[in-house]
């Protein structure tokens, strides 16, 4: 069973930035989060707001005013 499925909220994960292979899976996982963002963070490592503050504000400034 896949626990993101079970989420009902909109939902948006910032990540780090990552390989192809690690981001088709993280994208694949998120599509099944309904109402669900994934968004890679070019240049970012775990501390994804503490690595690149400016775009990760922007993607969840976006997120939130499209509620």
């Amino acid at each position: 069973m896949n626990a993101l499925s079970e989420i009902s909220c909109r939902t948006l994960v910032l990540r780090s930035d990552l390989d192809v292979d690690r981001r088709v899976r993280d994208l694949d996982a998120s599509d099944t989060v309904p109402d669900g963002r994934l968004v890679h963070i070019s240049d970012a490592g775990h501390y994804v707001f503490r690595d690149e503050y400016e775009a990760a504000y922007t993607e969840l400034r976006t997120f939130l005013q499209r509620i």
